[in-house]
């Protein structure tokens, strides 16, 4: 159960954190706010290790595998991610996260030989009633699906899962190694993603979008890369280190939820009746993934 608390940690710092990712990708860019973010984050990661945690002598296909989920999940994965996130919106885009436990739960199932039990069925068909709920809310308010976001969602989707297998392999190649560890590979992997980008796709433009930022908008893009990147990050890599696949990633559908509620706070919009429902199927939902 540990690991789905830490889960459930990971999910509330980092949709928190989205609201903040997709205001200040609208100020400066989808690239540049995630370079942002994750250099922030390999730098803390880094520290962390380097002063509590200590390096520890890794197999290299665990490298490989780190630095291959980075480059894959949290750069192009990511890229997708915060791009969805501004065209339909951070709520919206995790409803759409609702189907990555299935994906998972057959992927687990075909390299991981992890069994499916009946109740953690049950609380992904409450989570997945949760979802269709709020996503009726949501369509109710706007009147369209806009389909380019969902697809961009659904390729970030993708992509994380991806990730998420390749540092779970990592992790069962070199034992007791602290997840920290593992997510400053991750992080490096990813930077090399947005080298790449920037080099031969798209210019960062590190400097000029930064010079336009106020001075409290960089503390924002500081505390949203350190909540919803480290922290976050930190939390769902001891979850996947040690928590079973498709419970994990169930609990990662709470991010509507987590993120409509810090929408609702930021932007001051009371919650509707269908809102309230969503809610209460997501707490039937986990009192089935714990039991």
């Amino acid at each position: 159960m540990t690991a789905v608390y830490f889960a459930l940690a990971a999910n509330l710092c980092f949709s928190i954190a989205i609201v903040l990712y997709t205001q200040m990708s609208h100020k400066t860019s989808v690239l540049w706010m995630n370079t942002v973010k994750g250099s922030v984050a390999l730098v803390c990661f880094t520290l962390t290790v380097t002063l509590w945690f200590g390096w520890h002598e890794v197999a290299s296909i665990s490298v490989v595998c780190f630095l291959l989920s980075g480059f894959l999940g949290l750069a192009i994965g990511d890229l997708f991610l915060l791009k969805a996130f501004t065209l339909i919106g951070p709520a919206r885009t995790m409803v759409l996260f609702g189907f990555q436990p299935l994906l998972m739960a057959g992927f687990a199932w075909a390299f991981f030989s992890q069994e499916f039990p009946m109740q953690k069925l049950i609380a992904i068909l409450f989570l997945m009633g949760c979802l269709f709920t709020f996503s009726l809310e949501r369509f109710r308010a706007n009147k369209e699906w806009g389909l380019k976001g969902i697809g961009i969602a659904f390729a970030g989707m993708f992509l994380d899962a991806v990730g998420i297998l390749l540092t779970r392999y990592a992790f069962d190649s070199t034992e007791g190694l602290h997840a920290f560890e593992g997510n400053a590979y991750r992080c490096l992997g990813a930077l090399v993603g947005f080298f790449v980008i920037a080099r031969f796709i798209r210019p960062l433009r590190f400097r000029h979008f930064f010079d336009k930022l106020k001075h409290s908008e960089r503390s924002i893009i500081l505390i949203a890369s350190i909540l919803g990147t480290f922290l976050s990050l930190g939390f769902y890599l001891q979850a996947i280190k040690t928590g079973h696949l498709a419970s994990i990633t169930g609990v990662s559908i709470t991010g509507p939820m987590f993120s409509a509620i810090a929408e609702s706070l930021y932007f001051r919009r009371k919650p509707t009746f269908l809102f309230v429902l969503a809610f209460a199927l997501f707490l039937a939902g986990f009192y089935f993934l714990q039991a």
